[in-house]
């Protein structure tokens, strides 16, 4: 873009397109709300003349948002339900007129709130349009995008889609490459993101400033009346803009980081040197000991551990007493872990993009055999899903590939891991709502004969004789190490079990996604995890498999888990 300025221009045209067909539909969505069918109008936000590249990129913009709103139809979200909605409603979302979710309070430093508006706790779900007034202190809010704010009092704001109305006080924004367009919106200016790190202020007369820290923004005056004056301006790394009472007026700046607060909590002594097993691209580090406990042990905030490798905290989240899980001191070789109770508890993380190729790993202990079909496995509870809330309805082919892996015990002494990439339903001949699942690798069941469940690229010959090369598989109340891996470059998907393959399969179906990571729970239905978790890992890349070694030994050895090949060396050692 930089190499290009008319492409620069036209990247930034288009994005200011964006924000302003979404005003208009703001007022559209408000006079419908207020019953205005009558033939009265609110006036939108008025803008000045565009050029001519304007009109036609308006009406590219507008094509594009057709075939949006085709494809948003063929990939449509539940929407959430209630105000103020608590990550316990996860499958209450179905139905008309639900609110819609801007952001989730993630974070707190000494906050207090105006006595008009309530006290939030970590893991509370704000929705589209609502104002806060934050007295003082500093929240962190993480938008259903994934970008990752932080908002310092004394803030007045309104929580848009992807964006944020700033009144008064400080906010600063880490916006990851899928949600690049991002704006804040002051009375004298409007920030659009171009992939960046940035900091907005805004003081009491209104005057306001734009900090680039890294990366990109595109700043415009707005004027009294809320138009936009004056030309579109670019500030990059370490440089800032600042404007006037006189929104016309604006004045060239070094960025000033230090002013603005980064992640919270994230200088807190559990984070001091710690490092992964395997040094790559981590999405999400859930460890035993980096949480929040209330005053009944239970957790409401699993803190994603902040190192070199993973930057930005998508915390785990429970805003709702009674679904929090609990900690048990003497877990896993000494270590504390997370006792999930098969009846309501589960965390959410705050949303993040996870890439096509991706390795999940954890380590946990099926507590109780499964009620609900023990011996069918779509009914398996699981351990970490990738839908919602809020949820997305995969009704069809091309919605979004949602990985999912379940862990239920299906006798005392015979548990079941199974991990796959769920694509939607299929028609054409079969019953409708047939799922498809893709990259499936199961350990203790093969599915039913006649299922009418499709799995691409399932091999049962192979499934089979890998399964019969694992000397044992965990029983229930042992805890294990399982490794999945879904290697979309190579198409190519592993499940591994105290590092041992259990099997393999295709993986040729994309699963990129922006979404919340659902931790001891199905992201839509009651299937309730019964267990214990200690560590949950999300790497943005397939690691090989010198690598899924090196991770298994690493929390087998801190959990204090035998490994088959351990064992079997100490049952015989003259072999060595």
């Amino acid at each position: 873009m930089a190499a290009d300025e008319a492409n620069a221009d036209k990247l930034v045209e288009l994005l200011c397109i964006e924000i302003d067909i979404r005003q208009v539909i703001r007022v559209e969505q408000a006079q419908y709300a207020m019953g205005l069918t009558d033939g009265r109008e609110i006036s939108s936000p008025q803008t000045p003349a565009r050029t001519a590249w304007y009109r036609r990129g308006l009406a590219v913009a507008i094509a594009c948002s057709l075939l949006l709103a085709v494809a948003y139809r063929w990939n449509e979200p539940v929407e959430p339900q209630g105000t103020g909605v608590t990550n316990r409603d996860v499958d209450a979302g179905k139905g008309e007129g639900k609110p819609v979710f801007a952001a989730t309070l993630s974070e707190t430093r000494d906050c207090v709130w105006d006595t008009t508006t309530a006290s939030y706790a970590s893991g509370h779900l704000f929705v589209v349009g609502q104002e806060l007034n934050l007295v003082s202190g500093a929240v962190q809010l993480c938008f259903e995008t994934g970008v990752l704010s932080i908002v310092e009092g004394p803030a007045q704001f309104t929580l848009r889609e992807n964006a944020m109305d700033l009144s008064l006080g400080r906010v600063s924004a880490v916006v990851p490459k899928s949600a690049t367009g991002f704006a804040v919106v002051t009375p004298t200016s409007e920030v659009i993101d171009l992939g960046t790190e940035f900091g907005v202020s805004v003081e009491k007369s209104g005057a306001s400033q734009v900090h680039v820290f890294s990366g990109e923004v595109v700043a415009r005056s707005r004027n009294i009346a809320g138009e936009i004056v004056g030309e579109s301006l670019f500030v990059t790394t370490n440089n800032a803009i600042s404007f006037g009472p006189d929104s016309e007026q604006y004045h060239r700046l070094v960025s000033d980081e230090a002013a603005f607060a980064k992640m919270l909590n994230v200088e807190d002594d559990t984070y001091s040197d710690i490092q992964p097993p395997v040094n790559r691209p981590l999405l999400l580090w859930l460890t035993c000991g980096h949480w929040v406990i209330d005053d009944q042990q239970c957790v409401s905030v699993w803190r994603d551990a902040v190192c070199e490798e993973n930057t930005i905290p998508d915390n785990a989240l429970q805003a709702s007493p009674e679904a929090r899980p609990r900690v048990v001191g003497d877990g896993f070789n000494g270590h504390a872990v997370l006792h999930f109770d098969g009846q309501d508890d589960f965390l959410v993380t705050t949303p993040f993009h996870s890439g096509n190729s991706q390795t999940v790993a954890f380590v946990a202990s099926v507590g109780c055999v499964s009620p609900v079909k023990p011996d069918d496995p779509r009914y398996a509870p699981q351990i970490i899903s990738y839908n919602g809330p809020p949820q997305i309805n995969a009704a069809w082919f091309s919605a979004p590939n949602m990985l999912e892996i379940n862990a239920t015990a299906r006798s005392a002494d015979r548990i079941a891991v199974n991990a796959y990439a769920y694509v939607g339903h299929r028609g054409g001949g079969r019953p409708p709502g047939t799922p498809i699942f893709v990259g499936e690798v199961d350990t203790g069941f093969v599915g039913a004969a006649g299922s009418k469940h499709l799995y691409a690229g399932r091999v049962e010959t192979d499934l089979r004789a890998s399964r019969a090369e694992i000397t044992e598989l965990p029983s229930v109340g042992e805890p294990f190490v399982a490794v999945y891996v879904y290697d979309y470059d190579t198409h190519h998907a592993e499940l591994w079990i105290n590092n041992q393959t259990v099997g393999f399969t295709s993986a040729p179906a994309p699963i990129e996604l922006t979404s919340r990571k659902v931790i001891g729970r199905h992201g839509i239905t009651s299937r309730q995890f019964c267990g214990d978790i200690a560590e949950v890992m999300i790497y943005d890349a397939a690691l090989d498999n010198s690598e899924v070694a090196t991770l298994s030994e690493s929390l087998a050895e801190k959990y204090g888990i035998a490994l088959p090949f351990e064992a079997e060396a100490e049952a015989n050692p003259g072999d060595l």
